[in-house]
């Protein structure tokens, strides 16, 4: 279980290739001790192997192996504002995001 703040992150390689693969990562803290969860996308279409859901792949593995409250650090501008939009949609406040580069 990840406690406290993680870092994601989705990859893809060889975009324009038959056998291009996607990856994730998480990297966070349990017990006080450095911990990591990364592996390919489960993706059995090329159209699945996309960097964007590779990033969110790695967002979705943090919420379900996290003891909340948690802080989740993303390189991925489309993910912070995609959780706005879907926060602002359902009728509730955004959670504090910070995109680096602001």
């Amino acid at each position: 279980m990840f406690e406290g703040t993680v870092g994601t992150d989705g990859s893809l390689t060889h975009k324009h290739k038959s056998g291009g693969k996607c990856g994730w990562a998480v990297v966070g803290n349990q017990n006080g001790q450095q911990v990591a969860a990364w592996g390919t996308m489960p993706a059995s279409l090329p159209v699945q192997k996309r960097f964007l859901r590779a990033e969110l792949w790695a967002v979705l593995q943090a919420l379900r192996h996290c003891s909340p409250p948690i802080v989740i650090h993303t390189d991925c501008a489309a993910v912070v504002q995609g959780i706005k939009k879907a926060a602002s949609s359902a009728g509730r406040q955004a959670p504090s995001t910070q995109i680096f580069g602001e």
